[in-house]
């Protein structure tokens, strides 16, 4: 579906939709999969991962209170992107959580570490030392 034009159009794509119904959610230039999970009396559209939408007034479509985020339709181009989206973000956090770790077990070592640990601290020099010839 393309997205609806008219805010009678947006209105209709808003009464279509029902609990499990795949939405995007986009906003500074991202997309984002995500189901509805409830409509409100009122109109409004809450979703499982990003909140609740509503239909302004005074322009068509559905915006998250402020206008940060918006809904759109699905379509597969769509949802192509915002699963790739989610791939890379989920495989970046990954990649994150572990230089964390990394980092707070060096500070705990170096923290800890004793003048009677001299063979310790000259294997985890050796080990940075490496690690750093093979970022060059």
């Amino acid at each position: 579906m393309n997205n609806p034009e008219t805010r009678e159009e947006w209105e209709a794509w808003g009464n279509s939709l029902s609990p499990g119904d795949k939405v995007i959610v986009t906003g500074w230039g991202s997309y984002n999969l995500d189901q509805v999970k409830k409509k409100t009396p009122s109109g409004w559209i809450v979703t499982e991962k990003h909140g609740a939408f509503w239909q302004k007034s005074w322009t068509p479509g559905y915006f998250q209170r402020g206008g940060l985020k918006s809904l759109i339709p699905v379509t597969e181009d769509l949802e192509r992107q915002a699963r790739e989206a989610e791939e890379k973000r989920i495989e970046a956090e990954k990649i994150s959580q572990v230089i964390r770790k990394a980092r707070a077990i060096a500070q705990d070592w170096a923290f800890n570490l004793s003048k009677s640990e001299y063979d310790t601290a000259q294997k985890i020099i050796e080990i940075f030392e490496e690690g750093n010839k093979t970022d060059e």
